[in-house]
């Protein structure tokens, strides 16, 4: 029940800026990409306590292999979805759309000061209350953490070239990829978790 609560609400955000504030399919995927960095870092300070709890060279080196995995998966990810937008939109600049994200305003506020820090906030409150307060570790396996987090990224990686593929013989909508996007989550853990 709380995972999918979560999924809804890291949803109904994207949505929200779509349809109601104006937002490109471009600015939530870079909002998309901000928060995976935020998760891949609060997973490696979940890694450290974990560590640092329960010791272990096997735990060290099960974080180093995993973690390099999940940096492959999540570099690969911004490639393909990189190229997609290139080949999407012929003029892009992601220096031009970057700067945009940051200087874009909302009530007379830079979203980039509001949007950047409540990313961050956001996960770092699931790992004070989610992991530390209940003290997850000092139950919590390394490998299982690492092997579910990288089953994920490369979950999304093979969509991402997916629609990679897709979009090399169709144009594909905003629309399209922003309900891709938010339905992935749902995807994933009604089908595919379920499956393995």
């Amino acid at each position: 029940m709380k995972r999918n609560s979560q999924i809804i609400a890291e949803g109904l955000f994207p949505l929200l800026g779509f349809y109601f504030w104006d937002w490109s399919w471009y600015f939530i995927l870079l909002f998309y990409i901000l928060d995976v960095f935020a998760k891949e870092v609060i997973l490696h300070l979940q890694s450290r306590k974990i560590y640092q709890t329960q010791g272990g060279e096997i735990t060290v080196k099960t974080w180093k292999n995993l973690g390099f995995k999940s940096l492959i998966a999540n570099t690969l990810t911004l490639a393909l979805l990189h190229i997609m937008q290139f080949m999407k939109q012929s003029d892009f600049s992601l220096f031009q759309e970057f700067s945009a994200f940051m200087n874009h305003e909302e009530w007379g506020v830079k979203q980039g000061l509001i949007l950047v820090p409540l990313v961050f906030l956001n996960v770092w409150m699931q790992y004070k209350l989610g992991f530390l307060k209940p003290k997850q570790h000092l139950t919590t396996k390394m490998s299982q953490m690492w092997q579910t987090h990288v089953q994920y990224r490369f979950f999304i990686m093979s969509l991402a070239a997916i629609a990679l593929g897709i979009s090399a013989l169709f144009v594909m909508g905003d629309q399209i990829l922003l309900w891709g996007a938010v339905l992935a989550p749902v995807v994933y853990l009604k089908l595919i978790k379920k499956s393995v």
